[in-house]
């Protein structure tokens, strides 16, 4: 058995790692990370196609308890006390301590609310790692509406929808379900000629 106890300190953040592994078979282990102000920046950009405008960090601990040598086994649990983002200039960040789980290939996002400039919006349910990616998720609350350019930066958007969703189905052949309320919206996109502004109407999705 080898135990595990390390620090690790960056300009404005610190990493703390504690642990046992069993050093035979493959390698039962349990393994505790605790982290504060870490850096999240590059994740952010990776999947946000480099639309974030600021700084953005997240404080909290993940436990991983399982087979080293089968990563597909662990099973992780994740409490972040802290998480803060830059998007589009739109500052957001936790409301309470975001909290998931993984196991047996499968995400179970116990808490999650983020809160920030015309946004407060709360995401639950569960999400298959594996096989077909089946989705059950839950989304309600109010965004702002450019944080859209986000996920593609062809929109130039603005104004505030309502949120009441829920999504299944799989990954490639998703299933929504719910209303998007929006307030004084406005929407262009870069391959039409003319934008749409002063939105205000309800959007109401059925399966696909």
């Amino acid at each position: 058995e080898m135990h595990v106890s390390g620090h690790s300190r960056f300009k404005a953040a610190e990493l703390n790692v504690d642990g046992t592994i069993q050093l035979r078979g493959d390698m039962p282990s349990t393994l505790t990370l605790h982290f504060n102000r870490l850096d999240v920046d590059s994740v952010l950009r990776t999947y946000l196609r480099s639309r974030v405008t600021g700084h953005s960090a997240v404080a909290g601990d993940l436990q991983l308890r399982g087979p080293l040598r089968q990563p597909r086994e662990l099973e992780i649990n994740g409490n972040l006390n802290d998480f803060f983002a830059d998007v589009e200039n739109i500052k957001v960040r936790n409301s309470g301590p975001i909290s998931f789980a993984i196991s047996n290939q499968f995400l179970r996002i116990q808490q999650f609310h983020l809160v920030g400039e015309g946004t407060d919006l709360s995401v639950g349910g569960t999400a298959r790692l594996n096989g077909e990616h089946e989705l059950d998720l839950r989304a309600q609350g109010h965004a702002n509406l450019q944080l859209i350019q986000s996920f593609d930066p062809d929109f130039t958007t603005s104004g505030e929808v309502a949120v009441d969703l829920t999504v299944g189905g799989t990954i490639n052949k998703p299933t929504t379900q719910g209303r998007l309320q929006i307030t004084n919206g406005s929407i262009a996109y870069s391959d039409l000629p003319s934008a749409l502004s002063g939105i205000n109407g309800s959007a109401v999705f059925n399966q696909d």
